[in-house]
């Protein structure tokens, strides 16, 4: 059993959020209406929310069909990545955040190349103490880690240069264009002061305004969301807790943007203790969710539905299109490439591949069905895979993909 098995094995993500069906029900909703009440960074002139209606019936969608690949990156195997959990492109540099398999932060040029890897663990000066989320100061393309205590800042070359404490305990983090930094608390809260699930400071770290207002039962729960807000040059996109809106950070101020219309998937009473509890019924259809991955054209959201898997959805924003399925299908090779953007590489959504998985499905094929393997081989579809599996050992890292959506995918 090869270390990269081993690191892939221990990996698990959860992903929370909500849907709900009309605006005249969102409007009811006390989650909503107290987040903007209580929102000190609300632009009260911002135009309603696009309202996106969902359609699910058709359940699955090819890999080969939704995605035209352009670009390939081979990842340095000088170090071991276990899982690219989260991709940030910078100018002349490409972050990867793997939160739970080595713990580590590490940077590339855009060819591959290993420029530096973080990993010092620890409770001393300039170590963190596991890692929640990175991000990129655009104004000096400074590297932000975070790990829920304090937050370190490296710049492009790996070098410290300084180390912040702050106590907030969030989630997520994000850095807007003037240095200011948003938090998301993913539910939790130290003190009062911070019973908010979205605060913003300026750059002593002084508290700017504190959003969405966390109820004292809502704290009874535990939740642990991955990447609830995306950021997208000087704009950062957000996700409430249990919401099924999307909200703009932008210019200090707050405004939905996108409102998900599931039709008669919706929130059932009681969600929030079903899941806590872990007494979620099987036959129940409920979307909750979060927006994944944000470029020009196209946005991501990944939202789940009871214990039934997840749904997928893109949507076309210039061609006001949307697109969801259940399952993601394809001939074989497709099945080593995983679902979810992992990032945004300009106006092109960013994919991982795992390269021991691709050999293994591979193997399979050679051993048990050679003429499938022969056919599939020769399908100009299948030449990205191929040609992985030829320049990759089942032990090399991730690869990344970059690739737009097909216009053919949305009809």
């Amino acid at each position: 059993m090869n270390n990269r098995f081993l690191l892939t094995i221990l990996g698990f993500a959860a992903l929370l959020g909500t849907s709900c069906s009309d605006m005249s029900k969102i409007n009811k909703r006390s989650n909503l209406n107290n987040a903007l009440v209580k929102n000190q960074l609300v632009d009260d002139k911002a135009a309603s929310p696009e309202i996106i209606h969902v359609d699910l019936e058709k359940k699955s969608a090819r890999a080969s069909e939704l995605l035209d690949i352009s670009a390939v990156t081979y990842l340095d195997n000088s170090q071991l990545l276990g899982k690219a959990d989260k991709v940030i492109y910078s100018t002349d540099r490409l972050y990867v955040l793997d939160k739970k398999l080595s713990e580590s932060v590490f940077c590339y040029d855009l060819k591959g190349k290993l420029v530096f890897k973080l990993s010092d663990k620890g409770k001393a000066p300039r170590e963190f103490q596991g890692l929640y989320d990175i991000t990129v100061d655009n104004q000096n393309g400074n590297l932000l880690v975070y790990d829920g205590r304090k937050i370190l800042y490296y710049n492009k070359d790996g070098a410290f240069i300084k180390e912040k404490r702050y106590d907030v305990f969030g989630k997520n983090i994000a850095c807007l264009h003037n240095g200011d930094l948003i938090f998301s608390t993913g539910n939790t809260a130290w003190n009062n002061d911070l019973m908010y699930n979205l605060i913003t400071v300026d750059t002593t770290l002084k508290i700017t305004s504190k959003n969405f207002k966390l109820e004292e039962k809502d704290l009874k729960n535990s939740w642990s969301p991955w990447f609830y807000m995306q950021q997208r040059n000087e704009e950062v996109y957000y996700t409430d807790y249990f919401n099924d809106t999307t909200f703009k950070i932008s210019n200090k101020k707050i405004s939905p943007q996108f409102v998900m219309d599931y039709g008669k998937y919706k929130v059932p009473n009681g969600l929030k203790q079903q899941i806590a509890t872990g007494q979620m019924e099987r036959d129940e259809h409920y979307i909750y969710g979060r927006v994944v991955s944000w470029q020009n054209a196209t946005t991501f959201f990944n939202f789940g539905s009871g214990l039934n898997g997840f749904v997928s959805s893109y949507y076309d924003k210039r061609k006001k299109k949307v697109r969801s399925y259940f399952t993601i299908v394809d001939d074989l090779f497709f099945n080593a490439l995983n679902p979810v953007p992992v990032g945004v590489n300009g106006d092109q959504m960013v994919y991982s591949i795992d390269p021991a998985m691709l050999h293994d499905l591979y193997d399979v094929l050679r051993r048990n069905d050679p003429a499938k393997l022969a056919d599939l081989s020769k399908r100009p579809k299948n030449q990205v895979m191929m040609d992985i599996i030829k320049n990759t050992k089942v032990d090399s890292n991730p690869i990344l993909i970059s690739a737009n959506i097909k216009e053919s995918f949305y009809e």
